[in-house]
């Protein structure tokens, strides 16, 4: 999990006194998680959080299934939503999902007119383009592309996307946490020697001047499919200091470290996170590999008890020239998959693999949603074919 962090003014002891120039007692946030039991962070307020106006409903927010009986890979092409415009839930648009997890894509073009909070769901934001600041009470924290973003469920975020710039989001919803591989930490916390990323790679916020404004401040707090608006009495963000280890944080995938081998390495051994029904791997250039008789393409690949999605921002991806950034492939267990026709072949001799991709290994078969139909390619399955076959 994360490191713990001290940031800004505290008081000497946790649950003391602790007052500010006026003499008025801030008022003490405490966000954990599993009740008391686990990760934590203790969060001092000018004002209370808990002072609320009123409470709307906004309407529902829902993921619909694409009612198809057919099953087979599929390949999307996300571009077709980058015009839909919005804020970082205005212009999201699930994809895939399950109990345990919805995969979605945003393309924010403006800044949100009321903050967003996710009651239930953690959430993993990885910055395909675009640049930009996510504003939280733990303070500003900048993203550029490459940046993955755990945000634990119940932050209030306020997205402020640069102008001019095209913003391109892969949103993962998780019911549990998001964490690191408990593989790459040692019995003391610390990354280990073997892990791809080390405490240095970690992005925190940094501690903004506390907002001391009261008036009137609309927060969206998704339920599920539901989504209230909290209207608060004072801006969420007047923290003058925080300390603890929960907190929303950022790894680039500029600092992932990727696993190399003689002969071709498996997905999971690129993986970034962790969650309770699935893993998150991360795939970046890396060298090819080098025994003298190594192919670079992965073999084709049978996943008896996996539904495996890749999200791609580059190019190519392992001697394909086929896909392109915003291109997500869903390959569902049950189906053979792999290499196209003839790139095992290309990629012999490779020096260096092109790679920029993120994938989702989910343990529970995925479903799709509309918004999955409307870019769905249906001619992606017989990609396998060869020329000849194609033809016949």
């Amino acid at each position: 999990m994360p490191q713990y962090q001290s940031v800004g003014k505290l008081p000497h002891k946790r649950h003391t006194q602790f007052r500010g120039p006026t003499g008025a007692l801030f008022n003490e946030e405490l966000v954990s998680a599993q009740g008391f039991s686990d990760a934590y962070s203790l969060l001092y307020h000018v004002s209370t959080p808990t002072a609320v106006r009123a409470i709307v409903e906004a309407g529902p927010m829902p993921v619909r299934e694409w009612a198809n009986e057919v099953h087979r890979h599929h390949l999307f092409d996300t571009n077709k939503f980058a015009g839909v415009g919005g804020d970082v839930l205005e212009s999201r648009r699930p994809l895939l999902f399950n109990d345990d997890i919805i995969i979605s894509v945003a393309f924010p073009d403006r800044v949100g007119q009321a903050m967003y909070r996710n009651a239930l769901r953690d959430e993993l934001v990885y910055v395909g383009e675009g640049e930009g600041s996510l504003f939280t009470p733990w303070g500003r924290l900048r993203y550029e592309p490459g940046d993955m973003i755990v945000i634990p469920r119940g932050t209030t975020q306020d997205w402020h996307p640069l102008a001019g710039l095209n913003h391109r989001l892969l949103i993962l919803e998780s019911a549990t946490a998001i964490s690191l591989p408990a593989r790459y930490l040692t019995s003391s916390g610390q990354f280990s020697e073997h892990s791809p990323v080390c405490e240095r790679d970690i992005k925190v916020p940094e501690l903004v001047e506390p907002r001391l404004d009261r008036g009137d401040f609309p927060v969206r707090v998704k339920f599920g499919e539901t989504i209230n608006i909290h209207h608060l009495a004072s801006h969420p963000f007047d923290v003058v200091g925080w300390d603890g280890c929960l907190y929303p944080y950022a790894i680039s995938a500029r600092d992932f470290e990727p696993v190399t081998r003689r002969i071709h390495t498996m997905p999971d051994e690129q993986q970034i996170f962790e969650t309770v029904g699935a893993a998150i791997c991360c795939f970046v250039n890396r060298v090819a590999d080098y025994h003298p008789l190594s192919i670079p393409a992965p073999p084709i690949h049978s996943s008896v008890d996996v539904d495996e999605v890749l999200f791609n921002m580059g190019t190519t991806i392992f001697g394909w020239k086929g896909p392109y950034p915003g291109m997500m492939t869903f390959h569902p267990r049950g189906f053979p998959h792999g290499p196209k026709p003839g790139v095992p072949e290309a990629t012999i001799g490779m020096k260096e693999l092109d790679l920029n991709a993120i994938m989702v290994d989910a343990a529970r078969p995925l479903r799709r949603t509309h918004w999955a139909q409307d870019c769905d390619d249906p001619g992606y399955p017989t990609l396998w074919l060869s020329e000849n076959e194609a033809a016949e």
